[in-house]
C-alpha cells in the first residue's frame, strides 16, 4: 500500500508541474507576449507611431519632439537610419507592396513620403490641416489622413500622390483605421465622441457610432468582426461590431487608454494606458482583461503588434526608447 500511495503522489505531482502556466508577466508559459524583454534605444525623445514593412524586416518609428523618422531592423533592433521628415511626425503606414512609407507632419501640415529602397524622401503633399494620423487601403490606391482641425478625412491618391477630395466627419477627427477587406474605415472624433464610419466606395460616412469620452486610437480586428476604441477620458475600451456598427460591450483598462492593437490571429488586443504607464492585454473570446504590464514611467503612447505576433512594440511620449513586449 507504502509503494502505491507514493506512485499516485508522484504522478499527481508530475501532472501538476507539466499544466500550462499562463500567470503573466515572468511567469512564462503564456500563448501571448505578456512581459517586457528589451528596449529598443533612441537618440531622439518622445516616440510615437509606429509601422511594419510587409517583410517584417523593418520598422519605422515617428517622433514628436525630433524631426526624424527611425528606421529600426527586426532582426537585431539596431538604428540604420534616420529619415528627415521635420518636427512632430505623427502616424505614420506603409503601402502593402512596402515600397514607400507615409508619414504624416502636424505641425507643417504635410504628408511624407518615404522611398524605403534607399530610406529617402521622395515627395511631400502639403494643405491639410493638423493632420494626426493616417490609414492606407490594402489595396494601396489611396490614403486617407485624419486632420484634427479640419474636422475632415483628406483622400490621396497614390498613383500620383495627389488630394482628390475630402469626407467630412466629426469633431477633431485622430485616429483612422481601415477594415481589412477595404471597404469601410472608422475615424475616431475626439471632440464629439464618435466613430465615423466611411464607405470606402463612395468615400460616404454611413453612421456614426456614439463611444465614451475623447476617442483617441481605433483597431480593427484582423478577423474583421469587431472595432475596439480607446476612452481616453473614460479609462475604457468601446468594442463595436462591424456587422452592424453596434457597440456591443465596454471594457474598463487604466488610466488615459491611446494606443491600441490586435495580434494577427485577432485573440487579443493590446491598449497602451498613457497615464497609467501601463498596458492593459485584452482576450477577445470574452473580452476580458487578462493581463496588465507596468512599464514604471515614459507614458506610453502607440502600439504596434509584429507580424508573426511573437512581439509588440509600445513608443513611450516622454521616452527615449520603443518597449518590446514578448513572451
Amino acid at each position: 500500500m507504502k509503494k502505491i500511495f507514493i506512485l499516485v503522489s508522484a504522478f499527481i505531482l508530475l501532472s501538476i508541474s507539466c499544466g500550462d502556466d499562463t500567470t503573466g508577466p515572468g511567469g512564462g508559459g503564456s500563448d501571448y507576449p505578456d512581459k517586457v524583454t528589451e528596449y529598443i534605444a533612441s537618440s531622439l525623445y518622445s516616440t510615437v507611431d509606429i509601422c511594419i514593412l510587409p517583410n517584417g524586416e523593418y520598422m519605422y518609428v515617428s517622433h514628436n519632439y525630433n524631426e526624424g523618422v527611425f528606421v529600426i531592423r527586426t532582426s537585431d533592433y539596431s538604428v540604420v537610419t534616420t529619415v528627415d521628415v521635420g518636427y512632430f511626425s505623427k502616424g505614420l503606414d506603409v503601402l502593402p507592396t512596402g515600397d514607400y512609407v507615409y508619414v504624416v507632419n502636424s505641425v507643417s501640415n504635410d504628408v511624407y513620403i518615404i522611398r524605403t529602397s534607399d530610406n529617402t524622401v521622395t515627395s511631400t503633399i502639403d494643405g491639410f490641416s493638423r493632420p494626426n494620423d493616417l490609414a492606407i487601403l490594402p489595396s494601396g490606391e489611396f490614403v486617407y489622413v485624419t486632420n484634427f482641425d479640419g474636422n475632415n478625412v483628406s483622400i490621396i491618391q497614390t498613383s500620383d500622390n495627389t488630394v482628390v477630395g475630402t469626407i467630412d466627419v466629426g469633431s477633431s477627427p485622430d485616429g483612422i483605421a481601415v477594415h481589412p477587406n477595404g471597404n469601410y474605415l472608422y475615424v475616431a472624433n475626439n471632440s464629439s465622441n464618435s466613430v465615423s464610419v466611411i464607405r470606402t466606395s463612395d468615400n460616404t460616412v454611413v453612421t456614426s457610432v456614439s463611444v465614451g469620452s475623447l476617442p483617441r486610437h481605433l483597431a480593427v480586428l484582423p478577423n474583421g468582426e469587431y472595432v475596439y476604441v480607446t476612452n481616453t477620458m473614460s479609462d475604457n475600451v468601446y468594442v463595436i461590431d462591424t456587422s452592424d456598427n453596434s457597440v456591443v460591450t465596454t471594457i474598463n483598462v487604466g488610466n488615459a487608454p491611446i494606443g491600441i492593437d490586435a495580434l494577427p490571429g485577432s485573440e487579443y488586443v493590446y491598449v497602451a494606458n498613457g497615464a497609467a504607464n501601463t498596458i492593459s492585454i485584452i482576450r477577445t473570446s470574452d473580452n476580458t482583461v487578462v493581463n496588465t504590464i507596468d512599464l514604471g514611467s515614459g507614458l506610453p503612447d502607440r502600439i504596434k503588434a509584429s507580424l508573426d505576433g511573437e512581439n509588440v512594440y509600445v513608443s513611450r511620449n516622454t521616452g527615449f526608447d520603443v518597449v518590446v513586449i514578448g513572451k
